[in-house]
């Protein structure tokens, strides 16, 4: 609720091939327009009995709000704008059972809202999955490369030590109370913590890979309100990566980050993460140096 809405439209559809035999694979292409500014095309072929196929599938200016009756079910998050985009390959067989798809998926203009403090949770102007690919059997996702281009988040350490991201996406019990408002005083602060997480609280069953994160150009609001007196600042010109993603529990992600929060102030953000496996790890530095403390 509210009821999820998709119109398809100027619905074309091509089958030749078609015969009595059913293992004879059909050649297929569709076009379809989705809530008037999306586009969707699939063509190749498709093997009735037993089921198989082997199709292209570019997708165009999809409007993401209409998934948000889903998003709003599985998430404290409201989606406001973003339009997604795809070309891939997919291939399926349901004798042996086989599915693989590989391929590009990028989304623009993403705006997204925390519903708890009716602000901006993350945004950006375009967030790109260059090689992704995906196998059933074993489970396997890898990324070779996600492009970021003017990312804003925000990142709050709320008062009971957990993520606001946590809570906004549903994966942690909600906090007692709100977090406060941002701090009137700010100082240089630097923190280093490793804090793995019982296996038993995550299991994926997928491996995952994402083997670089690019970030250009993006700011980043942070928060600590679990420090007497709270920490805040906004970090703007936010580039640098995130190396070596993966769910295996040994590995070691390097995070390289830079910014500043004003014209003299820079920040630097450096160490080593696992995000991806049951064994969740950080060893992350937060430098912070020449900020104006306020009076």
């Amino acid at each position: 609720s509210p009821t999820a809405k998709f119109a398809l439209t100027l619905l074309s559809l091509d089958v030749q091939g078609a015969s009595l035999d059913l293992a004879q694979p059909l050649q297929v292409k569709l076009d379809v327009g989705i809530n008037s500014t999306g586009h969707l095309g699939v063509s190749g072929s498709v093997t009735p009995a037993p089921l198989a196929a082997d199709l292209g599938v570019q997708l165009a200016t999809f409007d993401l709000t209409a998934l948000q009756p889903y998003i709003g079910q599985m998430t404290a998050m409201s989606l406001l704008s973003g339009q997604l985009g795809a070309d891939l390959k997919v291939k399926y067989g349901a004798a042996k059972p086989i599915l693989a798809v590989k391929g590009a998926i990028g989304v623009t203009g993403l705006h997204t809202i925390d519903n708890t403090l009716k602000d901006d949770f993350i945004n950006w102007d375009s967030l790109d999955l260059k090689s992704f690919s995906y196998q059933q059997q074993p489970a396997r996702l890898e990324i070779d490369r996600v492009v970021a281009r003017k990312l804003y988040s925000r990142t709050i350490i709320e008062a009971d030590s957990t993520l606001n991201v946590e809570r906004v996406l549903g994966t942690a019990k909600p906090a007692a109370g709100k977090p406060g408002p941002p701090a009137k005083q700010a100082a240089p602060v630097a923190s280093s913590a490793a804090s793995p997480a019982p296996a038993a609280a995550r299991s994926p069953s997928t491996y995952v890979a994402i083997h670089k994160v690019q970030i250009s150009d993006s700011t980043m609001n942070f928060s600590d309100f679990s420090i007497n007196p709270n920490f805040s600042a906004g970090i703007q010109k936010l580039n640098g990566s995130v190396s070596g993603l993966s769910s295996r529990p040994d590995s070691r992600a390097t995070v390289d980050l830079k910014g500043e929060v004003d014209e003299f102030s820079p920040v630097s953000i450096a160490g080593d993460v696992n995000l991806l496996s049951p064994a969740l790890y950080s060893d992350v530095t937060m430098s912070f140096c020449n900020i104006e403390l306020s009076i």
